[in-house]
């Protein structure tokens, strides 16, 4: 395999000359015309014609989860000020659906909202008590 001719198309992709598509038909003609150097060493596994490099995004996390968990840290911050039981309770329920369909950051979110529920309440509290101290309740 011709390694600078693959990084030269890399380049032609990444500028955006070639699509996806075509990087990969290049690509897999690349692989199949000959064998690669790696796979000459021992206990190296030959490559991978579709591997890409992640750059932070998970093709196995669809985008539904990631709202799901976007959604529930939104829930969790405005129930730190309004209406902490029922926000609290739905960022809790989101973050746990989303850990249900397989996205590990769920439990995380489901747990922010708890704690956020928790303190929203103990926020409300505290703002209730000043409000009827001064009231003379």
């Amino acid at each position: 395999m011709d390694s600078d001719k693959l990084r030269q198309i890399a380049e032609l992709r990444d500028s955006g000359i070639l699509t996806e598509a075509e990087f990969e038909s290049e690509k897999k003609r690349l692989l199949n015309t000959g064998a690669s150097p790696l796979s000459s060493l021992p206990n190296h596994p030959p490559p991978f014609p579709n591997q890409q490099a992640n750059m932070g995004y998970n093709p196995n996390i669809p985008q539904e989860q990631t709202g799901l968990i976007v959604t529930s840290y939104i829930c969790a911050v405005v129930a730190l000020l309004f209406c902490p039981l029922v926000l609290g309770i739905i960022g809790m329920v989101l973050g746990f659906y989303a850990k249900s369909q397989g996205d590990e950051r769920g439990t995380l979110a489901g747990i922010v909202s708890l704690i956020c529920m928790i303190i929203g309440m103990v926020i409300g509290m505290i703002v209730w008590n000043n409000a009827m101290t001064d009231a003379g309740y």
